[in-house]
């Protein structure tokens, strides 16, 4: 990542979401791609008129704080990527984005909604809603996809003079019928998906509308007359609390909040221990934020790698460099290593420990997860072996290097291609040998486009015969239990 950028972080919720983590994971990568300061990115999106892109708003998406509501901020940093490369950017990668970003903003709005129950009422039946609707769409495009499959298949045969070919031809149009019916009633239920979705939607708008436009005396009796119940115990809530407060206008009360809560809540998970010293910090409240640390760095908990290393970095902005040394001191023996969707948050920690104080341990960390972790998932080996490399360490790198090759899925064509990015990085032209030649006759084949990457750079590496075979392989017909087909013959049932 961008050395005037802070590490990825994951602070969605206590226990960090692997849909979360996935889609921090590919914004910071493509966020390292386009190479911009946080205040040039800030400069494109005034020059296009777009709103909400702040140096406020940039940090906080790319530690998922907030979650881009829109799809203005991917678009921004997609088309800065277009032009540095001087290629369009793919539909199918467009849609990745898209995707992404649409499940890492159902992990925030099912987690942290601390309105009351009739904004976490009104947002459920609009979460619904989306889903509905999204499930609709894959249905519909499912459908529309089977037929057009079977519609060319129809027309191959049809075009066989022999008996068995007419009578495939027959109980395929049968099949055609079927499916036409099917996506009739699929398009008829997704026009009444889009219209529960826009109907939710609004009554959420106005829900909020109503909020906003209360008078602020008013809003302060409501908020007394109703003994808001805070949840002091949890930092998490409590930081969205805050944000929520002033957001409606409610400064007063926020800074109420900001003011006592520092003794009050728990320092268990680093996460929402990490969230609440950013906002205290960013209010302001830089006493409270002192006291939090302090109780902080010597008792939370150390096991989740994504949080203490969030925690490390907000620790390291207020300046307190001897905490955050006790902090990571207390990590490194402790952090969970073991469990593969823990794996992303090592990466970030080992940034986090990238530091003149910390670097030592940092190699301790590397040597844990060299011998402990599980390296089955390519796409997580290629960013650990990544972030290794980025501290120098170049014997745990190869040693990494080598657990991966031999132990890596082959499967994820995608996560296969990103590792052997990585191995040519390094160098070693017999890890790069033994992966691809493990890996070119087991890669999925269905997608298209990572298959394009993948035979990209086995061309690249002058391995025409494993590409070739594996192009054969991609137009070779399918059959119902073939392992290159996701849906079996002529796609999956309805």
């Amino acid at each position: 990542m961008s050395d005037n950028l802070p590490s990825i972080r994951a602070n969605d919720a206590e226990r960090p979401d692997p849909r979360m983590l996935a889609w921090l994971q590919e914004i910071n990568d493509l966020w390292d791609a386009v190479g911009l300061a946080p205040k040039q990115i800030v400069k494109r999106a005034a020059d296009k008129k777009l709103e909400g892109i702040n140096p406020s708003s940039v940090s906080r998406y790319l530690h998922g704080v907030l979650v881009p509501v829109n799809r203005t901020f991917v678009d921004l940093l997609l088309e800065e990527k277009a032009q540095i490369t001087g290629e369009p950017v793919a539909a199918e990668t467009r849609e990745r984005y898209y995707r992404l970003n649409r499940d890492a903003l159902e992990v925030k709005r099912s987690r942290n909604q601390p309105h009351g129950p009739q904004i976490r009422q009104a947002y459920d039946k609009r979460d619904k809603a989306e889903a509905d609707l999204r499930e609709s769409e894959t249905k519909v495009a499912r459908l529309e996809h089977e037929l057009a499959e079977l519609q060319e298949t129809l027309v191959q045969i049809q075009q066989e003079h022999h008996a068995a070919a007419q009578a495939q031809a027959a109980k395929l149009e049968r099949e055609i019928t079927e499916l036409r019916a099917k996506l009739r009633r699929a398009e008829q239920d997704l026009d009444r998906a889009k219209a529960r979705a826009e109907a939710s939607a609004k009554e959420v708008d106005d829900l909020l509308n109503r909020l906003n436009l209360a008078s602020p005396e008013t809003d302060e009796r409501n908020v007394a007359a109703h003994e808001l119940n805070l949840p002091y115990g949890k930092p998490f809530d409590v930081a969205t609390i805050i944000e929520t407060l002033r957001k409606i206008g409610l400064d007063g009360y926020a800074e109420d909040v900001a003011g006592r809560v520092a003794e009050a809540v728990e320092v268990t998970y680093a996460l929402g221990v990490a969230r609440l010293l950013q906002v205290l910090r960013e209010f302001d409240a830089n006493d409270q934020a002192a006291i939090l640390a302090r109780r902080a760095a010597p008792d939370v908990d150390v096991t989740d790698a994504g949080g203490v290393a969030y925690l490390l970095e907000q620790l390291r902005t207020t300046g307190d460099d001897i905490l955050a040394k006790t902090l990571a001191e207390r990590a490194v023996p402790e952090v969970e290593v073991v469990e593969i969707s823990n794996l992303f948050g090592i990466a970030n920690l080992l940034k986090a420990l990238d530091h003149p104080d910390t670097r030592p341990l940092a190699y301790d960390l590397v040597a844990r997860v060299v011998r402990q972790s599980p390296i089955a998932e390519p796409y997580q080996a290629a960013t650990l072996i990544h972030t290794v490399r980025a501290l120098n360490a170049p014997g745990w790198t190869q040693l990494l290097a080598e657990r991966a090759t031999a132990d890596v899925d082959v499967t994820n064509t995608e996560g296969v291609t990103k590792l052997l990015q990585q191995l040519r990085g390094i160098g070693d032209e017999t890890l790069i040998t033994s992966l691809v030649e493990r890996a070119a006759p087991r890669v999925h084949v269905h997608h298209s486009g990572h298959r394009q990457q993948f035979l990209a750079q086995l061309r690249e590496l002058g391995r025409h015969d494993l590409a070739d075979a594996l192009d054969r392989r991609a137009t070779k017909p399918l059959t119902p239990t073939d392992p290159d087909n996701p849906a079996g013959a002529f796609g999956s049932p309805a």
